[in-house]
């Protein structure tokens, strides 16, 4: 299945089931489903542009599938091989009766510019950018700066807490990268 094929079964299913598909060495999921993933997983939602629109897409090698299965089973999603579910025509060969399709049930996939990596090529400025690490240190450090900062839970702390937290990220930050 390509993608607009993934997302246009997504779209007629009214959003209740979302898939993760396997290409080469990955499995990805498009739509609602890259942002179920980014959620339980914490992976980045990546825009790609394609000449029928932009896709938004989440992925994780192979090798990292039976975490994720266990996680999103954890948070309540279930997770079927196509071929369970009677997707289509699944049979032996077609790339839907093995591991190369997975339905997700469940989860939340509410579109959200936040998980959205943003593609500076374009002419666009990721804030990350801006900082323009010259080492790989520097763009570990500014990772976890995004990290923190995206971790804080404002609900869950006084006005008090969240400013010296943010305070505390701005001297890292103006530590640690360059200007």
């Amino acid at each position: 299945m390509t993608e607009r094929e993934i997302l246009e079964r997504q779209a007629t299913n009214g959003g209740t089931e979302h898939y993760m598909q396997r290409s080469g060495r990955f499995y990805h999921a498009y739509g609602g489903g890259a942002f179920i993933l980014a959620r339980v997983m914490g992976y980045t939602v990546k825009r790609r542009h394609r000449r029928g629109g932009d896709v938004l897409a989440a992925g994780f090698p192979l090798a990292s599938l039976p975490k994720v299965l266990e996680q999103l089973s954890g948070q309540g999603i279930e997770v079927m091989r196509a071929d369970e579910t009677g997707l289509g025509d699944a049979a032996p060969g077609d790339g839907l009766a093995d591991d190369s399709l997975f339905v997700m049930r469940g989860g939340d996939p509410t579109p959200d510019e936040m998980l959205v990596a943003v593609d500076s090529s374009e002419g666009e400025v990721n804030s990350a950018d801006n900082c323009r690490p010259e080492s790989e240190a520097d763009y570990r450090e500014l990772r976890s700066l995004r990290s923190e900062l995206l971790g804080l839970n404002l609900a869950e702390c006084t006005a008090r807490e969240a400013l010296m937290h943010l305070r505390a990220l701005q001297i890292r930050c103006l530590s640690h990268l360059p200007v």
